[in-house]
């Protein structure tokens, strides 16, 4: 008879972990579900932000060649003029 009872909650405590399992699934689920238009949100800005950083620092250095020469040309045409240029006799 002790067997017999022992039996019973072996069975019974299986039964019990299919529902417990299936509420645990679900619920991981529902937290992916939920978080995931965060996380999608948080990559679109961080992307965004990156793309206009990248656009930030190619207008500094734009800006910072026209100090360098200040006639206003870009350094790549001043290196062009300089091996273009003829030597005058």
């Amino acid at each position: 008879m002790f067997v017999h009872g022992t039996g019973t909650i072996m069975r019974r405590a299986t039964l019990l972990l299919l529902p417990i399992a299936l509420a645990l699934g679900l619920g991981a689920i529902m937290v992916a579900l939920v978080s995931m238009p965060t996380a999608l949100r948080k990559q679109w800005l961080l992307s965004r932000q990156r793309k206009e950083i990248a656009s930030l620092n190619a207008t500094l250095k734009e800006l910072q060649a026209g100090i360098a020469d200040p006639q206003g040309r870009d350094q790549a045409a001043v290196r062009a003029d300089r091996t273009t240029a003829k030597p005058t006799a």
